[in-house]
């Protein structure tokens, strides 16, 4: 989540989407509050997750099952759109989505791996003059600035980050943990203990 918010270039006052609210996407979003971000909001269909987002004290959040996903970015944004866009769903829909609620020269980073190569909207990039950044895995210095805010974090008790973690089991329940991972119904990451 740190490395991620890194590579979006998230600074003090910008308003941030993240579009999915898995355990990566939570930890981005509460990356970008601690790094001063002025508003989060989250766009997620699971229940599951969303109650996950609101235990952490997000209230911003976009469901497209529910509402046009579009429509309630603008809406939030007073229609100017947000400055980052983290795009953490991997889904066909998040993809389309992220450009469309992404303003004009903003930035939108991809993390979330698509299932098969998807469609996106090209002439939205172009339009909007947009910076498209992917982002994959974390360098040393930013793994050791993670560690250091973590601690910050957790001294200062801001959250209960333990929430973070919905299981710890055993190498023998490795099938198990994934399957019980793909389906969603667990709001946090599943540890495997050796």
């Amino acid at each position: 989540g740190f490395h991620v918010n890194q590579r979006a270039g998230v600074k003090n006052g910008d308003r941030v989407l993240v579009i999915g609210a898995g355990p990566i996407g939570l930890i981005v979003g509460l990356v970008a509050r601690e790094g001063g971000a002025a508003q989060i909001a989250f766009s997620e269909i699971n229940p599951i997750r969303i109650d996950q987002v609101r235990s952490f004290g997000f209230t911003d959040i976009i469901n497209p099952i529910e509402n046009d996903a579009a429509a309630e970015a603008a809406l939030l944004t007073e229609g100017e759109g947000f400055d980052v866009v983290i795009e953490v769903s991997g889904s066909q829909a998040g993809l389309l989505l992220a450009t469309q609620a992404c303003r004009i020269r903003g930035t939108v980073v991809f993390v979330g791996f698509p299932g098969s190569i998807p469609q996106f909207n090209v002439m939205q990039g172009i339009f909007k003059e947009l910076t498209m950044v992917g982002s994959r895995v974390y360098t040393y210095s930013h793994f050791q600035k993670a560690v250091r805010l973590l601690e910050s974090v957790e001294a200062a008790g801001h959250y209960d980050l333990e929430k973070l973690i919905s299981g710890v089991h055993s190498l023998e329940e490795l099938a198990q943990s994934i399957q019980t991972m793909k389906e969603g119904t667990v709001p946090g990451k599943i540890l495997i203990e050796f």
